[in-house]
């Protein structure tokens, strides 16, 4: 609408300047020396109107001219940056598409002529990376630094995780701690870290790192909490490890001190106790173990708790008193029909310990039972028995290796169980109900008449104690 109105003005002052000039159109005169122009008004504007035209042409120009290398120039790089983006979209879509090979071609080759020149060589190494050609990864990588250095962070991130990528734990290790120097409160960076650390099992390394993590919000809350649960767990594994290579005191000097550490509400943590009953257990405290697991226990059912109860060794009263309550608690659970068993072979009571393997075996039959009945029956001279719990052993498809029974109380513990006079119960399994007295005379030669009672099968036996109350 303007130009419009412009273009009326415009034409309005034509006609009215026309019609001037028509009624009068002036008279110029120039004089310079000795020379003298005489001429029209309209003449001199229009001579003068054409000079302008023709100058500015002239110069328009002279200055294409000048400015025709330039332009050569800015055609030919647009050009091949057009190109370029081509290569990079048709390289991405190969990289997409699996072919990894014909991807490294695409995108490198007009890579230098583009914009996005580091997206080109960064995709070409994860092309191939895709190959399992790292040389040429590497190279991709170094020329994306050479394209933009100002980029290293994001480049060596790139180069940290294709080398986690590839399980080049090391050379990833060494890539993030040359980040980490350069820029320390870097999140992702410290998250790599710490990933690394775990895969390369060096929890002391992860937990010196632990401070950064929370400081700079590298991990979420729920990350944080099972990283420092790991942490621990992975530190009791090594202190048991010490332990277990006859380096006791240490351990036990090392449970302490972790044990300091550990707050209140990590205290309450059932997996965390049971590896420190592990721990204790290892370097030969299983009445502080004990402690741990038997009220981990009595609050809830925890399986491994109380397959590792079978191994401690306490007093049999106690023991016997803590399978007991068990028992009426939770029924028959194999696995704490296996650790009483393994309870009664700790203290001897071979018929009460094969009575409880051979309904379990019977029941919910499982390798582990198989086998320690196998060496049950081997200790005792039955060797066909102990055939055929091999043989059923091999065919739960496990490898039937005579496992660790629990060594007989020591002297001292023997005399101290003789005053206490506390022993096995006379109750044998389903199995067992026609030659109860048979299978129990090795027991009642060795224990007194006041025994606390230990079915073999709880829960029917539990059953009709509360029916009876």
């Amino acid at each position: 609408m303007r130009a419009v109105i412009l273009l009326f003005l415009l034409l309005a002052a034509t006609v009215a300047l026309m019609l001037q000039i028509r009624e009068d159109s002036g008279y110029v005169l120039l004089s310079y020396g000795s020379y003298s122009l005489e001429t029209s008004l309209i003449v001199l504007l229009a001579a003068l109107g054409a000079s302008f035209a023709l100058l500015y042409i002239a110069v328009r120009t002279v200055i294409g001219a000048i400015r025709i290398p330039k332009a050569t120039r800015d055609y030919n790089r647009k050009r091949l940056r057009s190109r370029a983006a081509n290569e990079l979209q048709q390289g991405l879509l190969q990289l997409a598409e699996g072919n990894w090979t014909q991807a490294q071609k695409n995108l490198s080759r007009h890579a230098h002529d583009s914009q996005l020149a580091i997206v080109h060589y960064l995709s070409a190494a994860r092309a191939a990376q895709r190959a399992h050609d790292t040389e040429s990864r590497d190279a991709w990588l170094a020329k994306a630094y050479q394209a933009n250095p100002q980029a290293e962070i994001a480049i060596g991130l790139a180069k940290a995780e294709l080398q986690l990528d590839e399980k080049q734990l090391v050379h990833a290790l060494a890539t993030l701690r040359r980040l980490r120097e350069k820029n320390p409160k870097h999140p992702y960076v410290l998250k790599l870290l710490a990933q690394t650390h775990i895969q390369l099992n060096e929890w002391q390394e992860l937990e010196q790192l632990l401070a950064d993590l929370e400081q700079h919000h590298a991990l979420g809350k729920q990350s944080m909490l099972e990283l420092r649960q790991k942490l621990w767990i992975q530190r009791l594994q090594q202190i048991t490890q010490t332990a277990l290579e006859g380096r006791r005191e240490i351990a036990a000097e090392h449970i302490q001190a972790l044990w300091k550490k550990t707050s209140r509400a990590e205290r309450e943590d059932a997996d965390r106790l049971i590896h420190f009953a592990k721990a204790h257990h290892a370097a030969g405290e299983d009445q502080i173990a004990a402690g741990l697991i038997e009220p981990v226990v009595k609050k809830t059912w925890h399986e491994d708790a109380v397959a590792l109860y079978g191994w401690l060794d306490l007093s049999q009263k106690q023991a016997l008193k803590t399978i007991e309550l068990w028992l009426k608690k939770y029924g028959d659970q194999p696995a704490l029909l296996l650790t009483a068993a393994r309870v009664c072979i700790r203290y001897q009571l071979w018929g009460r310990a094969r009575s409880w393997l051979n309904h379990l075996t019977t029941t919910t039959p499982s390798e582990s039972a198989w086998r320690e009945l196998a060496a049950l029956e081997e200790s005792q001279g039955n060797s066909a028995a102990a055939a055929n719990a091999w043989r059923a052993a091999a065919s739960m498809g496990g490898n039937t290796v005579t496992p660790l029974l629990p060594k007989a109380p020591s002297a001292a513990q023997a005399e101290e169980e003789a005053t206490e006079r506390f022993s096995q119960p006379d109750v044998a399994g389903p199995e067992c109900i026609g030659s109860e007295q048979e299978s129990d005379d090795s027991d009642n030669a060795a224990i007194a008449d006041d025994q606390l009672e230990l079915p073999v099968t709880p829960a029917a036996a539990y059953s009709n104690e509360s029916k009876n109350s």
